[in-house]
């Protein structure tokens, strides 16, 4: 599992050894499509023009989704005590 950056390793890892990799799930992949002018400027360069209504809906929205998907979907793979 690979999120943000962490997509950078999780990728190249499946790339160069695909014998280890089974599965692999990647969470806000940064690493996808970065190599396109326009999504690199916007990235790095570009200031952010969301209103704070905008944004913190959007963080309202991606954490529900998150969590429901650690709780909901990813639990019964995980040990709890």
């Amino acid at each position: 599992m690979g999120h943000s950056f962490g997509t950078f390793n999780t990728t190249w890892i499946a790339k160069y050894r695909p014998n280890i990799v089974h599965s692999m799930c990647l969470l806000d992949p940064v690493c996808l499509l970065l190599h396109l002018p326009k999504l690199a400027y916007q990235f790095c360069y570009k200031p952010a023009s969301w209103s704070w209504d905008e944004l913190s809906t959007t963080i309202r929205y991606f954490w529900f989704a998150v969590t429901y998907l650690f709780v909901f979907e990813l639990q019964p793979y995980f040990l709890c005590f």
